[in-house]
């Protein structure tokens, strides 16, 4: 089930400030998932918030601030093997229950919703990688910034909590 195999975790933004972005992620890939700019999925590079013209007013309120800088890491350890860690003082939500670290098995057979802060939530789901990504031609990780990265990589980052 790994890339190789045709097979990838998508971790698709269902709403919040990250709803309607997507990040795919190889098998040994690390997704961070936070506010931090250097997250690979950041509400703070999120493209809703930078259409609001208060978007620099947002990001003090207490709602945006429930996202820690590295709220939840996403790793996808083996094929169809994921394991999500709750790097947060405020909780991370994986199908409604409250976790500290959580190994799915079962994501070839139905989908995920992981919650983070008062109102970011995201769909999980496995899908060939040979299927673009929606809305995109090159697919998710066309480009440094915001890809997914190799495990160890992620944990470099100096604004962490």
């Amino acid at each position: 089930m790994s890339e190789a195999n045709g097979v990838v975790l998508v971790v698709k933004g269902l709403r919040g400030f990250l709803g309607g972005e997507e990040k795919r992620v190889k098998v040994g890939e690390t997704l961070i998932v936070g506010r931090s700019r250097r997250a690979g999925l950041s509400t703070r590079r999120a493209k809703k918030l930078k259409a609001r013209p208060d978007w620099e007013m947002v990001i003090g309120t207490a709602a945006f601030l429930t996202v820690s800088r590295r709220h939840t890491r996403i790793e996808h350890v083996r094929p169809g093997v994921v394991e999500i860690t709750d790097l947060s003082s405020n909780g991370t939500y994986l199908d409604g229950k409250l976790i500290a670290r959580e190994t799915l098995l079962d994501l070839a057979e139905k989908t995920h919703i992981l919650g983070i802060g008062a109102q970011e939530r995201f769909e999980l789901s496995l899908a060939r990688s040979d299927v673009p990504a929606e809305g995109k031609g090159g697919g998710p990780g066309a480009g440094a910034e915001g890809a997914a990265a190799p495990p160890g990589e992620a944990a470099a980052d100096p604004e962490a909590k």
